[in-house]
């Protein structure tokens, strides 16, 4: 009856109000203080934060992996349990929520999702849930069931009282008795109240919350929240470049030698691309150029084609794209030259991708048909040899926020890398990473490689090979990370839209000496120490079988390998990777004969890869790649797979066909409405559609209304 009580009197609230607002509840995900309500970030968009509810007090990150499915990872310190050891001082807990947003909400029909929290690992807070919440103007009503840990039912409200301030109040019946940690349990006492209630302040992209929980805990929380389509602290790109003068002229009024020049001179010199071919026949021009400027294809692409807009003759019939790597053609983009005049005019489109054709290079280097007639060609000059000897110094940071209250709040080792980069227009390309470090905190004993000692990083030459129409083989030999030394060796055999791909990898490996600049490890190696097992000339080999499939629109790649780990064991890899162009995150089960015991896995993880304009608007090929283990448990060489400079999803994924067409179609749509003073395409574009909404095909209908400004 309490229950039912306090439920009605929440509900009452609603009576004068209309309302809802979004932002995190204490432990990450979209909610209210300790239960989840039904909304999701959206596609793109989330927060990290870290709040303290004593005893709890959660690190946490959360993002709209899709627009109907919420991801969510905490590291909670449960600052009740200490346990002194020589990363932390309490016992912490690792976690992983997901939310699936079923329903949007629909006139009266209230939003519907179900989730899942802690599903990995040691499971301390795990439960399942479902959840409605009905919203009206500044107010929304959230009410649920939860298992485990929820308990039953709950609910709550929230008002969005002013556009910076948020109230939130919820009914809780948490179970707390079965948080446990070191053996003990974590909330010595139950709460002396079920009801949660405080405030939210947003200023920007800034959160901070203070709210009374479990009757006697003051609560706060602070976050940050960020959207993947937007540099994260700020910046701004260059803008898209075009001619000075800005004069567009008829095929009669110039000549293929006058036309191809410019091209070349002007995309050579004022856009990140090298090596640029251009090839002209009647009324048609090819141009064929290698992106080294940009992490974004699209944005390389969409960059060369307002470029020739301007250049290229009104009246041209058709106007193709050749994206190159290392001088091999990749895909090959078909428009009518009348695309080119509603680009000058910031006309085209998204929808307009109907009218291109986009396929995998054929024929020639320049991806030319045998039965294609052409005039003229224009070879590529001194852009030939712009890029190819790169390089750069940069100051590098290894971080891990292991340390807490009586020591140093977090480790780190800075550095310094000496980076060269060659590239030819052969299929070659060769990179060197010398890393020498100047400060280093970092003393974990599983870490040794993270030392002060001068070394190779990375140091790899590279081939790439076209065998036909979306048929490549990729090579590498050297050092391939911090602690391989060896050669990796893939195969690719993509569909014709590239949305699957099946190939293979092979890996031919020696350990590297952890304290050497560049040596191999005479002795076998154990948590990154040498041991007194010595090597008898051994090399140690690996295989995996490989397929993909990619759920469109999303570029959500779903990837399975099957095959021999480094350690010999036979496994299988299942990896989830969300590309939102030229960032992705990705999320992988792993399964060996070795596997953590009293678990039916080897390895779970995350892989995250981060281009530099991501964190700060600018133009920059340069990324941040980082492979995370998620699982509490550890098994050295357990499904461990050695790392790599370029896999093919690095030099050929943006560019499948129909991935680039969409990217591409996004980034001109929102040339376009800069052109025309319109909010960008990412900014007006739907970001939060349900489950539902996806498989009627239903989203289609919404999406383009929210780019039409309909509500």
């Amino acid at each position: 009856m309490r229950r039912a009580a306090a439920l009605f009197a929440l509900c009452c609230c609603l009576v004068s109000v209309p309302g809802w607002a979004l932002s995190p509840s204490g432990w990450g995900g979209t909610g209210l203080w300790e239960y989840p309500t039904a909304e999701v970030p959206g596609d793109g968009r989330g927060w990290f934060g870290r709040a303290r509810n004593d005893p709890y007090a959660p690190y946490y990150f959360t993002i709209g992996l899709l627009p109907w499915m919420e991801f969510n990872v905490r590291l909670t310190e449960m600052r009740s349990v200490v346990i002194p050891t020589e990363v932390w001082d309490y016992f912490v807990d690792k976690a992983i929520d997901l939310k699936f947003l079923l329903y949007s909400q629909d006139g009266w029909i209230p939003s519907f999702s179900v989730g899942a929290t802690d599903i990995s690992g040691t499971k301390v807070t795990d439960a399942k849930y479902a959840v409605a919440t009905w919203k009206l103007e500044d107010f929304a009503l959230s009410m649920g069931y939860g298992t485990d840990r929820f308990n039953g039912f709950f609910g709550g409200v929230s008002w969005q009282i002013l556009d910076w301030l948020e109230f939130k109040a919820e009914y809780s019946p948490m179970d707390y008795t079965g948080d446990m940690g070191g053996g003990t349990r974590i909330l010595k006492e139950n709460p002396s109240s079920k009801v949660n209630y405080g405030a939210v302040a947003t200023w920007n992209d800034l959160s901070v919350s203070l709210s009374r929980q479990r009757g006697d805990q003051w609560c706060w929380n602070f976050s940050y929240a960020f959207d993947v389509n937007k540099p994260l602290f700020g910046g701004k790109k260059s803008p898209v470049a075009k001619p000075e003068d800005g004069k567009v002229i008829a095929w009669e009024e110039t000549t293929p030698e006058d036309m191809s020049l410019n091209l070349v001179e002007a995309i050579g010199s004022s856009i990140g691309v090298r090596d640029v071919n251009i090839l002209v026949g009647d009324k048609k021009v090819l141009i064929a150029y290698e992106n080294i400027g940009y992490s974004s294809q699209a944005e390389a692409l969409t960059r060369v084609m307002v470029m020739a807009s301007w250049l290229v003759p009104w009246d041209a019939d058709t106007v193709s794209f050749v994206p190159r790597v290392r001088g091999v053609p990749v895909v090959r983009v078909d428009v009518p030259g009348s695309q080119l005049g509603l680009i000058r005019l910031g006309e085209l489109n998204r929808h307009d991708r109907r009218s291109a054709a986009i396929r995998w290079a054929t024929g020639s280097r320049l991806s030319v048909d045998p039965d294609e007639d052409w005039e003229f060609f224009r070879k590529p000059g001194k852009t030939l040899h712009k890029g190819q000897n790169d390089f750069k110094i940069m100051l590098t940071a290894d971080l891990r926020v292991d340390r807490k209250t009586t020591k140093p709040f977090f480790m780190s080792r800075w550095s310094v890398d000496y980076v060269y980069d060659w590239r030819s227009s052969q299929g070659l390309a060769a990179h060197l990473d010398v890393r020498q470090p100047i400060s280093n905190t970092i003393d974990q004993w599983f870490e040794s490689e993270v030392n002060d000692e001068t070394r190779i990083w990375k140091g790899v030459l590279s081939y790439i090979h076209r065998f036909g129409e979306g048929l490549y083989a990729v090579a590498e030999v050297g050092w391939l990370d911090d602690m391989w030394f060896g050669a990796n060796v893939w195969g690719r055999w993509y569909g014709k839209d590239g949305s699957w791909w099946l190939g293979g990898r092979y890996s031919f490996l020696h350990e590297r000496d952890p304290y050497s600049f560049a040596g191999l490890s005479k002795n076998q190696l154990w948590i990154s120490q040498p041991t007194d097992i010595p090597y008898d000339g051994e090399w140690w080999s690996s295989w995996w079988a490989q397929a993909n499939y990619t759920v469109m629109p999303y570029d959500l790649n779903l990837t399975a390998e099957y095959g021999k780990f480094i350690d010999g064991d036979m496994g299988y890899n299942l990896q989830m990777t969300r590309n939102w162009d030229d960032l992705a995150l990705g999320l992988y089960y792993r399964v060996t004969d070795n596997k953590i015991p009293g678990e039916n896995y080897t390895k779970t993880g995350a892989v995250v890869s981060i281009p530099a304009d991501a964190w700060w608007g600018t133009d920059s090929a340069q990324y941040w790649k980082e492979d995370m283990r998620i699982n509490s448990a550890w098994i050295y060489l357990g499904g461990r797979m050695p790392g790599s400079w370029k896999t093919p999803e690095d030099l050929l994924g943006q560019l499948r066909p129909e991935v680039l067409g969409i990217n591409l179609y996004n980034a001109l749509d929102d040339y376009g409405r800069a052109l025309r003073g319109k909010e960008g395409f990412h900014d007006s574009n739907l970001r939060v559609y349900s489950l539902y909404d996806y498989v009627t095909g239903y989203y289609r209908v919404k999406e383009d209304g929210a780019l039409l400004g309909v509500k």
